[in-house]
């Protein structure tokens, strides 16, 4: 009698740790699911914001070389006034 309830006893106990590994593993797989959901939606948003500095740095890119060329025309039209100045000057001096 003694041996049965330890049996059962035994029995009892063997199968609330199988419940307690049940529940764990349910756990981790959750976990693994969630981790898996998190991930690929991360990757998503890398692969976004990638695209986007991409165009970003070729707007970046344009934009450098706009204003080089634009400061070129700037320099270029400040040599002009300043020769055209410098003649204009000469002219009046002349005419004094």
């Amino acid at each position: 009698m003694k041996r049965v309830k330890k049996l059962k006893i035994a029995l009892n106990w063997k199968q609330e740790e199988l419940e307690q590994w049940t529940t764990a593993a349910s756990k981790r797989e959750q976990n693994n699911l969630d981790l898996e959901k998190y991930t690929g939606s991360h990757e998503i948003k890398i692969k976004e914001l990638t695209l986007k500095i991409e165009s970003v740095s070729k707007k970046l890119v344009q934009n450098q070389s706009e204003l080089v060329n634009e400061a070129t025309v700037t320099q270029t039209s400040q040599i002009e006034l300043d020769k055209t100045a410098e003649h204009f000057h000469t002219l009046h001096m002349e005419r004094k």
